[in-house]
């Protein structure tokens, strides 16, 4: 279970200080936590973080209602269990209360929960009954003033729509397809793509071309906070400024709706001065992901951009 915890961190593109700097608790305890030690009320901050979720035990609102439904459904009373795991009852009673130590759970697990595994997330979208034109939902002006505050007027939008809010010199009109944005070179000096989510990872990878080939100086990008790419890990964190947004965005669509996102966002930003990120930084709610170090050539294979974008 810890391993399949860390493992989801890593997937999410988390340090353990990023991590700690998400939840407000010292880096520190990530550590002890994935040791196997620290607290049970550190691991369920972790497991919520993650996106973590159990199966194997019982059904219940939180992973303590779990382990509680767990014990009452194999028709074990507290004492029973406490003496099942080599426990004592109120440590029992603690850690179905979400409280206690990990080491007094890890037993208590093995008495009663050795078939736990990690529940496969679930793929969040748009509300079912409004799937057309789920590509066509624009920012709101109101998120759009700090990216203005930070960074000025925007050149060019690469996936533009008539009634979107931006306001910038030129903009690629976006069809169904999406062709337009992904196939011309973005010349411009700041670049906004708020992209179709289905095909997010394409203009991610498009916006890093263009700045590698300085056809845009600065990209800023808003899309869905999905980290288990590998292109996220191996370029996104290298090379970009990435601000996981607090909260959700609600998206205006086309008949004037105001519709929140079901899953996480994130700002990607190629290029962005240390001025124009400190502006932005004093306008959004967001928890700023330090920069990864890439990988050292005598430990792991090395891969230069190019092959990880031919992939």
């Amino acid at each position: 279970m810890l391993d399949e915890i860390r493992e989801a961190r890593e997937n999410k593109g988390l340090s353990r200080r990023a991590l700690a700097q998400l939840i407000g608790i010292p880096e520190q305890n990530i550590v002890r936590i994935e040791a196997g030690r620290g607290r049970v009320e550190n691991l369920i901050l972790i497991m919520a973080a993650v996106d973590y979720h159990v199966a194997g035990l019982s059904h219940g609102h939180n992973f303590p209602a779990q382990l509680r439904n767990r014990r009452i459904a194999l028709g074990l009373t507290v004492k029973d269990t406490a003496a099942k795991a080599g426990l004592a009852w109120h440590t029992v009673a603690a850690l179905e209360a979400g409280q206690g130590t990990i080491a007094s759970l890890l037993k208590l697990m093995a008495a009663i929960g050795r078939n736990v595994r990690r529940r496969a997330p679930v793929r969040s979208h748009w509300s079912v009954a409004r799937t057309h034109g789920r590509d066509s939902r624009f920012t709101p002006s109101e998120f759009l003033d700090h990216i203005y505050y930070a960074f000025g007027r925007i050149g060019l939008d690469v996936a533009g729509h008539p009634d979107a809010f931006v306001q910038c010199d030129r903009m690629f009109l976006f069809d169904e397809r999406g062709e337009d944005g992904l196939a011309l070179p973005w010349m411009a000096e700041t670049v906004w793509c708020n992209p179709p989510f289905s095909s997010q990872l394409k203009w991610v990878r498009k916006a890093h071309d263009e700045v590698q080939r300085r056809n845009a100086k600065t990209v800023i990008m808003l899309v869905p906070a999905r980290t288990e790419s590998r292109f996220f890990h191996d370029v996104i964190t290298v090379e970009a400024d990435v601000a996981l947004l607090r909260g959700r965005i609600k998206f205006i669509t086309p008949d004037s709706r105001r519709e929140q996102t079901p899953f996480g966002i994130m700002l990607v930003i190629f290029g962005a001065s240390s001025d124009q990120l400190d502006r932005l930084k004093s306008r959004i709610d967001a928890t700023w992901l330090p920069r990864s170090s890439k990988t050292d050539e005598g430990s792991c294979q090395v891969l230069t951009i190019g092959q990880i974008l031919a992939e």
